[in-house]
């Protein structure tokens, strides 16, 4: 769309320009909005692929900085755009009707925008927060998003892996910097259900009957390796 707009003049995806006069169109065409609206969404279009590089070179918060980038740069171009709008004075002389102002609408969109934005972050800092693990009489109860009861008795393999397995893809879950909890799919493995904080072994690894694999870490190796000998010696008993 950036490349459309800047060299191929298709100003009419410009949201406004569109239901513009066509002296209010001309005015903001010959200030440069076709340029700006074209370079900003071309801008905006790298910052997910900043954070794809940034992830695949190692750098685990790859992916969140592409997305606070691409944040950012929505809300610079929308606020930022207004400067293309004509003046008072434009409207002085009478001979084109001023079109009703869509500064508030664009607060109200900029508004909702932040509500929604302020939810996802809270959703994302409660998913976030440390899975608690209770070793109960029958069954391991683990507690918080994406929390779960798995039974001892339907265990059907346990195992600690110094190793993680690599992770094909998130189909319904939280996946930032270290942390990797809800629903993944796992290489060579199929589907499992994750609490990790660490993307570094060891993990303990859990097969279930009829249930999702289940895969456990912490950021400390030795809390990992205190729970699966806890859970070992339920299961075992």
């Amino acid at each position: 769309m950036g490349i459309a707009i800047k060299y191929f003049k298709a100003y009419f995806l410009i949201a406004g320009y569109n239901t513009s006069s066509k002296e209010e169109q001309q005015y903001m065409a010959e200030k440069g909005i076709g340029d700006f609206m074209g370079q900003q969404l071309m801008i905006i279009a790298a910052a997910p692929l900043i954070g794809l590089i940034l992830d695949r070179s190692g750098f685990i918060w790859g992916t969140e900085v592409g997305s606070g980038l691409l944040l950012i740069l929505v809300f610079y171009t929308v606020i930022a755009a207004q400067r293309f709008a004509p003046p008072s004075s434009f409207y002085s002389s009478g001979k084109v009707k001023r079109k009703a102002s869509n500064s508030k609408t664009i607060i109200i969109a900029l508004v909702i925008s932040t509500v929604v934005f302020i939810g996802v972050f809270g959703i994302v800092f409660w998913t976030s927060q440390p899975t608690e693990f209770t070793l109960e009489q029958n069954e391991l109860k683990i507690s918080g998003a994406y929390g779960t009861v798995i039974p001892y008795s339907d265990i059907e393999n346990l195992e600690l892996s110094e190793t993680i397995p690599e992770i094909e893809l998130r189909t319904n879950g939280l996946g930032m910097g270290s942390i990797q909890k809800g629903h993944f799919k796992i290489e060579d493995m199929g589907d499992a259900l994750l609490f990790m904080r660490s993307r570094s072994g060891p993990v303990i690894i859990i097969q279930c009957k009829e249930q999702k694999m289940v895969m456990i870490n912490f950021a400390e190796p030795e809390e990992t390796r205190i729970l699966y000998q806890q859970l070992k010696a339920n299961v075992d008993t």
